[in-house]
């Protein structure tokens, strides 16, 4: 049963996670909920080379930074 249809072509590329689904761009991450609400963007000066998860959160890497989001479910 499809509940909702999001057309995302385009805009990043598409991560579905347990909360919602993110938008990845070269140097932005967008999270929504499943209804698609924006709920949180993070954008950096360089590009996002790796996105992982951990117990609690994720950590989103560039080339020389690093952070850890708590509470985003991957």
């Amino acid at each position: 049963k499809l509940a909702a249809f999001l057309d995302v072509f385009q805009q990043g590329r598409l991560l579905v996670t347990q909360a919602g689904f993110s938008l990845l761009t070269g140097k932005q991450l967008q999270w929504f909920t499943h209804a698609g609400l924006k709920v949180g963007e993070l954008t950096t000066r360089d590009p996002i080379r790796a996105i992982y998860a951990t117990d609690r959160g994720v950590v989103i890497q560039t080339r020389q930074h690093q952070v850890e989001l708590q509470g985003l479910l991957m």
